[in-house]
């Protein structure tokens, strides 16, 4: 997985696939750097509401601020 070789988290709203990847991450004793669940019903991508979604992952990383905070676990915004 790119990201996790880069040490980036994935933002996604699908739930589905990379569930599947974590699992399989795990289960192969494999590291990420974490996985970010969004719904648009909670956070609309619509051009006038999208800093929603910029300012929760901004309250969110400054949260979890270290590198290896995120590191093989899953949050939902």
């Amino acid at each position: 997985m790119l990201a996790a070789s880069e040490r980036r988290a994935v933002v996604t709203e699908n739930i589905r696939d990379f569930a599947i990847v974590h699992r399989w991450l795990f289960d192969a004793g494999e590291r990420h750097y974490g996985i970010i669940y969004t719904a648009r019903k909670r956070l609309p991508r619509s051009r006038k509401l999208r800093g929603r979604l910029v300012r929760a992952l901004a309250d969110f990383l400054d949260a979890h601020p270290g590198e290896d905070d995120l590191r093989d676990q899953t949050y939902w915004l």
